[in-house]
């Protein structure tokens, strides 16, 4: 499977509270004073991530 990243720091905080293994921690190539987070794609982790945008974050 490919690899999903993730910008922020609160999505990626909770997709690690669910389970979710951290494949990769990366500098952001775009501003480097952050961190892009890069997880396996799988059917889970999309309906994880739908999840939190349910919530409102």
């Amino acid at each position: 499977m490919g690899n999903f990243v993730v910008m922020g720091q609160k999505l990626a905080g909770f997709l690690m509270m669910k389970g979710f293994k951290l494949h990769a921690l990366e500098q952001n190539r775009k501003d480097t004073r952050k961190h892009v987070f890069i997880f396996t794609t799988s059917i889970e982790l999309e309906k994880a991530i739908e999840e939190y945008k349910a919530m409102g974050r």
